[in-house]
């Protein structure tokens, strides 16, 4: 679970939304980052600390106990719904990505369709299969984040980062989060599987440190984005860390580093898509 959290959380969130919250924020876009991180860690606990209380019990019954059978009922049917609706905003979304990005001529069906057919094939051998893939793309997923970006360290002004408060205010730095914090908590669907395996007390932990890691990482991509371009430039691109990779080049022979960034994108939404598909089936 910690990989498979942390691996379908990191780039989708510093890839789509670092513009719109430095849109809102300016540059105290990375307190905005800390508030979507709180936000996040407060959703997971609550989600655990749900699961927890009726262990070995599927969240449906679970959420019966509590509102009653009908209400309950209700409330699961919602809930598996916007799921659904969020699964197929996440195949448009990267057949959107795929077609502008690197295959225009492609129609967005056949896209959605081939990504598709591919995430059945684990989801239907079930979660431990999912976990698996995880556990063996996590951590190419992360190195293909963190080592291409140490490379542009050179290109940082942290003097871009201020004033602090100056152009923004509270209320505008609150708004930032929500962008992060939308990617970020819907780890909340934990809870459809949370009770599917034993060993309550390393899940707690781990699940706790995916989404800090997560969160982290993405603070880490803000303050790189701002520190390299200013505001004004990265929040008129669509997608700034991808920008950011773009931007690197070390003696002419280090660079057009996105295409590593676009392929852990890839790979890391195919880990959320058979995630969301697992768990709307599942739970259906």
């Amino acid at each position: 679970l910690f990989w498979l959290f942390l691996s379908m959380q990191v780039i989708m969130n510093m890839l789509l939304t670092p513009s719109a919250a430095i849109n809102a924020a300016k540059q105290d876009a990375w307190i905005s980052a800390i508030l979507s991180i709180l936000i996040s860690l407060l959703s997971m606990w609550a989600a655990i600390r749900v699961c927890s209380t009726y262990p070995n019990i599927d969240f449906h019954i679970i959420i019966e106990k509590i509102l009653g059978k009908w209400i309950g009922r209700f409330f699961s049917i919602v809930l598996l719904i916007s799921f659904t609706i969020v699964l197929a905003a996440i195949l448009r979304q990267y057949a959107e990505f795929i077609s502008g990005s690197i295959l225009p001529k492609t129609p967005v069906s056949v896209i959605i369709l081939f990504i598709l057919a591919i995430a059945i094939y684990p989801t239907f051998h079930g979660i431990g299969v999912v976990g698996r893939l995880a556990e063996i793309f996590g951590p190419l997923l992360i190195l293909g984040i963190i080592v291409p970006s140490l490379l542009g360290i050179s290109n940082l002004n942290l003097h871009y980062l201020l004033p602090l408060f100056y152009d923004s205010g509270i209320l505008n730095i609150v708004s930032g989060s929500f962008a992060p914090a939308g990617f970020l908590t819907d780890c909340v669907l934990v809870v459809w599987i949370y009770n599917l395996s034993e060993d309550h007390i390393k899940k707690k932990k781990y699940l706790m440190m995916s989404i800090l890691i997560s969160g982290v990482l993405y603070l880490f991509t803000v303050i790189f984005i701002i520190a390299t371009f200013g505001v004004t430039i990265a929040s008129s691109q669509l997608y700034p860390f991808l920008m950011l990779e773009r931007y690197i080049s070390i003696l002419g022979i280090i660079q057009n580093l996105d295409s590593i960034v676009i392929t852990v994108w890839i790979l890391s939404i195919f880990l959320k898509i058979c995630l969301y598909l697992f768990v709307t089936s599942y739970g259906f």
